[in-house]
């Protein structure tokens, strides 16, 4: 008796095999979508450091440079209702201007901050130590740290900065 019988269909072995590729692929696109979700994350972050550091340059701008001279050392010094009151100089207005810069740093980047120093390596600061030069002829800098992952914000950080280059 010679029977032939074809197989018809899947087998088990064949079944199990195509659902762990399936099962790959969609770990895959996973994979890629969280990548993107943390650069699209990153991207936005770099945006609203861009925005702040625009700011204030726009702010910077108006100011003298003998302002923004005295300014940088009196920025953690600024005056409580500035400009409702009378009697506010002009490196107090300065002082108040980068005062409220560095408050809505937090809100845009959480965890971040900035500093505006004088700096001929702009580069080279870390969220702890910013390594301002503060010579008189640097330029003026405004630097951004943010932490990229919250669990090390320390060594995972981005960092932005601008120039700054005051009238004469």
């Amino acid at each position: 008796m010679n029977s032939s019988h074809t197989a018809r269909g899947f087998t088990l072995l064949e079944t199990l095999i195509a659902v762990v590729l399936v099962g790959f692929a969609f770990l895959a696109t996973a994979g890629l979508h969280i990548r993107s979700l943390r650069d699209t994350q990153l991207s936005a972050q770099e945006v609203a450091a861009a925005q702040l550091a625009d700011d204030l340059y726009a702010r910077l701008r108006v100011s003298s440079p003998l302002q923004l001279s005295s300014s940088l050392q009196a920025a953690g010094t600024a005056t409580a209702n500035c400009y409702t009151t009378t009697g506010c100089s002009a490196v107090a207005m300065a002082a108040d201007e980068i005062k409220k810069w560095k408050d809505s740093i937090s809100l845009r980047l959480p965890g971040g901050g900035g500093t505006v120093c004088r700096d001929s390596a702009p580069g080279d600061g870390t969220p702890t130590n910013d390594n301002c030069t503060a010579g008189a002829s640097d330029p003026v800098v405004i630097k951004l740290w943010w932490p990229i992952r919250q669990d090390n914000p320390t060594v995972n950080y981005r960092q932005f900065f601008l120039y700054y280059v005051p009238k004469t």
